[in-house]
């Protein structure tokens, strides 16, 4: 009798147990589990090969406009006047994405080189490169290449991440001829050069 009570009470508290994780779950999902890309990795490397091949045929996607800006790096979480102060150097690590506080995106060199004092404020050299799809005149996409030493600034577990749209700069709007563009938050995939390790994503766009 004694053995029965004291198996019946032992299956009572792994059943508590069980209750009381599923209330309050101490499990970590990974970061490589499925996730709903803006942009699937077929698709980016499907664009990224139509405008590399030298033998345009038909319509496709074209270039409209290139430049190297200027980036914080998203290391910081931290709010000046209530809006996110992106300095570098946030104590929460990287956040995989482009921050949108502090200067946001700035216009760069024409090379990508950045001064030891822009390093140091948290800015990273990005390639925007806005293209166009001219099977659908409305439809623009943003190519950006991260350097390969800053990819882990704004890459994580193989996607870039932005939380929030994210408003174009007039230097780059303003050659397309339109009054403002926004960068559309969402999670994208990126595909590694495997010359130089440098890493390239794309992004939706709108322009107006």
């Amino acid at each position: 009798m004694k053995k029965l009570i004291f198996g019946t009470l032992f299956l009572a508290s792994v059943g508590v147990g069980v209750f009381s994780c599923e209330k309050n779950p101490e499990i970590e999902i990974p970061l490589n589990t499925e996730r709903k890309l803006d942009i699937e990795k077929v698709e980016l490397q499907n664009i990224l090969n139509n405008l590399s091949s030298e033998e345009k045929v038909g319509p496709g996607w074209w270039e409209k406009f290139e430049k190297w800006v200027n980036s914080h790096s998203g290391r910081s979480q931290e709010y000046l006047n209530g809006q996110p102060a992106c300095s570098g150097g946030g104590g929460c690590g990287p956040c995989a994405g482009i921050c949108i506080g502090g200067s946001g995106l700035t216009i760069g060199g024409e090379n990508g080189e950045i001064t030891d004092s822009d390093l140091n404020s948290g800015l990273r050299p990005l390639l925007f490169t806005v293209i166009l799809n001219s099977n659908s005149p409305n439809d623009y996409k943003l190519i950006i290449d991260i350097p390969h030493q800053y990819v882990e600034d704004f890459i994580m577990d193989g996607v870039l991440k932005l939380n929030n749209d994210i408003a174009l700069p007039d230097f780059i709007v303003t050659p397309l001829n339109s009054n403002s563009g926004l960068m559309k938050s969402g999670t994208y995939p990126t595909v590694i050069n495997s010359k130089n390790g440098d890493v390239t994503t794309i992004v939706n766009l709108t322009i107006e």
